[in-house]
């Protein structure tokens, strides 16, 4: 946990940690000074474009200044993802430099020269940084590249032009904001444009209603009561955050029926705290909640039809991905945290996005709302998801989610050698 206040007080950013022997966590300075020496003792044979790229995803510019300089090392090589993936080439020093919203290593990677042309679509580093919601925010595109990229990026308003009533409580205390500072679609994409336009420069979007109201219906209150897994006087375990754990926290000493979740019912234990509720959900939950796809949550027809469309092949024998559920009252939320790339969809209620590029990522365990307050605007992007929406979010993005009335959600995480497969050849 961070040094000061533990996370109950402060948020562990990820490139601003301290050091701490305790928790084997290293301070960033560290990490680089100890990269910086190994390199020195490894042979040369072994110092290629491949530690340049690795170096880069890490964020250690220094590590990246002295592999170009003292080796010589191609900052636009795009070495092989290997047979596995059709000896597809995987993205460039600059590129993954850009997608983690690393302006240092842009600039020490292209010695300036943002003309330059880094990929095969003759797109040059300053197309991809006035991209809108490019992981290099304006602040950090004008202090440390001196690029004026402010008036590329545009925020939509999205108003409930498709209401949903599903019969859980919609009462919230909160204004409704309803920007969206990411590109947002009415339709799904194509595997091309969600590789070529997203995927390759590490930018979030959303889809509007990308769920058939059929999937909707089947998250409604009165057919939740018919299940034998989801009634609202169901109990189930209930905590401040989704993993309380994973914060050095607790969960509430007591079950909780899921009506009690809905109304915002305190948890004894847990005082003036919203209570969330989050879990793995099983074949038998799936079966429950998707009767009409058999259970079948890659179904062509499905609100998560598109991870079987863009990344292929056959989703149902990829058996590592992190599926969850998850269930909170007006006020709850997800904390700030990180993770790698995540689909998500909303199927009740309204959630608020804020989220900031991999370089502000970090982690805590303080209630959303006040996490949200230390996320920096000036880097941050926002947006607001309804019924039906589809938002995804790039690996190793910071993010927390807001709930506007009580809310069901879900979310599936795509583990990273899956997701090369979105550019492989031959299938």
């Amino acid at each position: 946990p961070p040094n000061k206040g533990g996370y109950m007080e402060e948020v562990d950013w990820f490139f601003l940690r301290n050091h701490d022997k305790n928790n084997r966590k290293w301070s960033h300075d560290e990490r680089e000074k100890c990269y910086l020496y190994c390199i020195d003792q490894l042979p040369k044979e072994e110092i290629d474009d491949e530690l340049l790229i690795q170096a880069v995803r890490m964020g250690l510019s220094k590590v990246a200044e002295k592999l170009m300089k003292n080796y010589g090392l191609d900052p636009l090589a795009s070495p092989s993802l290997g047979p596995m993936f059709g000896d597809t080439p995987g993205f460039n020093a600059i590129q993954e430099a850009i997608r983690g919203g690393y302006a240092e290593s842009v600039k020490i990677l292209s010695d300036s020269n943002y003309d330059l042309v880094i990929d095969n679509l003759g797109r040059t580093i300053k197309d991809y940084l006035t991209m809108n919601g490019s992981p290099i925010r304006p602040k950090d595109a004008m202090d440390i590249l001196s690029l004026d990229t402010a008036s590329s990026q545009t925020s939509t308003i999205l108003t409930d032009n498709k209401h949903v009533d599903l019969g859980w409580n919609e009462t919230t205390s909160f204004e409704i904001d309803e920007t969206c500072d990411m590109d947002v679609f009415e339709n799904t994409l194509s595997r091309q444009e969600f590789y070529n336009d997203y995927f390759m420069t590490g930018r979030p979007f959303l889809i509007r209603n990308m769920v058939p109201e059929r999937e909707l219906y089947a998250f409604s209150k009165q057919r939740w009561s018919r299940t034998t897994r989801f009634r609202p006087r169901d109990l189930v375990t209930v905590g401040p955050t989704a993993y309380p754990s994973m914060s050095d926290q607790d969960y509430c000493e007591h079950t909780m029926p899921i009506a009690s979740v809905e109304n915002v019912t305190e948890c004894s234990s847990l005082p003036g705290v919203p209570m969330v509720h989050a879990r793995h959900p099983t074949e038998e939950d799936w079966d429950e909640l998707l009767p009409m796809y058999d259970g079948d949550v890659f179904n062509e027809e499905g609100g998560w039809r598109s991870i079987g469309q863009w990344f292929g092949p056959n989703p149902r024998r990829v058996a590592n991905m992190g599926w969850q559920l998850f269930l909170g009252g007006d006020g709850s939320g997800a904390t700030y945290h990180w993770h790698d790339l995540a689909f998500n969809v909303l199927y009740a209620g309204i959630k608020q996005w804020k989220i900031a590029p991999p370089k502000y990522r970090g982690w805590t365990g303080m209630p959303a709302r006040q996490a949200a307050e230390r996320v920096d605007d000036a880097v941050a992007l926002k947006c607001i998801q309804r019924p039906g929406d589809l938002i995804v979010i790039p690996s190793y993005w910071g993010h927390l989610t807001l709930n506007v009335g009580f809310t069901i959600g879900a979310a599936v995480i795509i583990p990273e050698r899956y997701q090369q497969m979105t550019n492989a050849k031959g299938w």
